[in-house]
């Protein structure tokens, strides 16, 4: 697939697993390829273009797939965040849900931000969604970090916020950097 004429101004890192690697594309798919001949192994789609405009039609995985045991979880810009084998890639759930941000997971918990600012939890292995907390809309938020029984994420406006990671109630924020956050919180 050739790329897109309209992409995001970010990309995904590769991600080692078992002697392949998997990396996120500007055309939507997630892919595996051997780590020495680069040989594509299994790639799926997780956003598919859809719309009459370039804009309507841009599509990218630009979080970087995570990674944390067998499984792969991607999330697409206007597309899906979805669990895969990862050794395979067979698919054992998808959501419909736009994200460029990225992922986190914890106590079997996948925490996803929307591009709008909604932050989602989903159970990790079914992906039932948990809770979704719309108090941060508006807000580009950044990856997400599950530390302890809290998501910590940070927002445009310079603030990390404290979520609680079993219910998504707000707990609380912390001023950081009036200029705004955009890197992952470490």
């Amino acid at each position: 697939a050739s790329t897109p004429s309209l992409i995001l101004r970010r990309s995904s890192s590769p991600v080692l697993y078992q002697g392949s690697v998997l990396v996120g594309l500007s055309t939507g798919q997630l892919v595996a390829m051997d780590q020495v001949t680069g040989v594509v192994l299994w790639q799926k789609e997780i956003a598919a273009s859809k719309g009459r405009s370039e804009t309507q039609r841009m599509i990218d995985l630009s979080a970087d797939p995570l990674l944390p045991g067998s499984l792969v979880y991607a999330v697409g810009y206007q597309g899906n965040v979805a669990a895969l084998k990862a050794n395979t890639g067979e698919l054992l759930w998808e959501q419909s849900l736009s994200s460029y941000a990225g992922l986190a997971v914890a106590d079997r918990t996948l925490v996803v931000p929307d591009h709008r600012g909604t932050l989602y939890a989903f159970d990790a292995i079914t992906g039932k969604q948990r809770w979704k907390m719309l108090g941060l809309v508006g807000r580009r938020l950044t990856k997400p970090l599950c530390v302890g029984s809290m998501v910590l994420v940070g927002d445009d406006e310079g603030l990390v916020h404290w979520i609680d990671l079993e219910s998504g109630h707000y707990k609380g924020r912390q001023s950081i950097d009036s200029k705004g956050i955009e890197t992952p919180l470490m």
